[in-house]
């Protein structure tokens, strides 16, 4: 909701000068009541003293509102000038930025295919939508490459974490598993029985990779760091298996 501050700051200057005549006549019905005890049907000089202490105060609090508004006005005219130049600026921002920033997001999706398969569907999904902000041809530069650096960062958290999420078994088609990523050092799956378990290997040259199987003695483990990775346990030391190549 927009407010008009220089209009609510006439109705303020307005307030003030009612105030001031109303001061005015405090002090007129003060100083009359002095002399002769009554002021205008007031028989009680204290109260107009007291009238007079109450307009006071209100006047000191009225000007200090006018004051904030003022700042308020001369933050809304600032705000305003930076968005006349960034408007001015757009089409010149647009073929500048533009290739860049498809740059940065084609390089972003390469890296994805390339990682490890974790959250694979939701992460090419997240791409997509980045792909499609960036061909969007109303949106403003600067928060597509908001919305690019999002992208980024929500990459490079995924490295940090312990994770768990179901999805299909990667070599058997129609069944589900639990999958564990631990950054990524290592990615496993395990079945719902815990009798096939698997992690994700790459060679030496890094490029070739398959699914290999991991011994179940391992079960127990791994379903304690699937528990915590989804907050269903407190937080402890597990360990990821790392495949340690000469």
């Amino acid at each position: 909701m927009k407010i008009d501050l220089t209009n609510r700051k006439v109705q303020i200057w307005r307030k003030i000068h009612l105030n001031h005549i109303a001061l005015v006549s405090a002090l007129f019905y003060a100083s009359v009541s002095g002399f002769s005890g009554l002021a205008y049907g007031q028989d009680n000089p204290a109260a107009a003293i007291n009238e007079y202490k109450t307009i006071l105060t209100q006047t000191d609090s009225t000007t200090l509102f006018l004051s904030k508004l003022d700042l308020d006005l001369k933050s809304q005219a600032l705000k305003k000038n930076v968005l006349l130049e960034q408007i001015a600026k757009t089409p010149a921002n647009r073929k500048a930025v533009i290739p860049m920033m498809l740059r940065m997001a084609a390089e972003l999706e390469r890296s994805v295919e390339e990682d490890m398969p974790f959250l694979l569907t939701q992460r090419r999904e997240d791409i997509q939508n980045l792909k499609k902000i960036l061909a969007a041809p109303d949106a403003l530069p600067g928060e597509q490459y908001t919305q690019l650096l999002k992208a980024y960062k929500r990459e490079v958290e995924y490295g940090k974490i312990l994770h768990a999420y179901e999805g299909p078994h990667p070599n058997k088609a129609g069944q589900r598993v639990d999958f564990l990523g631990f950054g990524r050092i290592a990615l496993l799956y395990m079945s719902k029985n815990e009798k096939d378990i698997g992690y994700y290997h790459l060679d030496e040259s890094g490029k070739a990779s398959s699914w290999k199987p991991l011994r179940t003695k391992n079960a127990l483990a791994i379903r304690q760091a699937i528990r915590v990775a989804r907050s269903e346990a407190a937080p402890e030391l597990v360990l990821a298996p790392v495949n340690i190549t000469q």
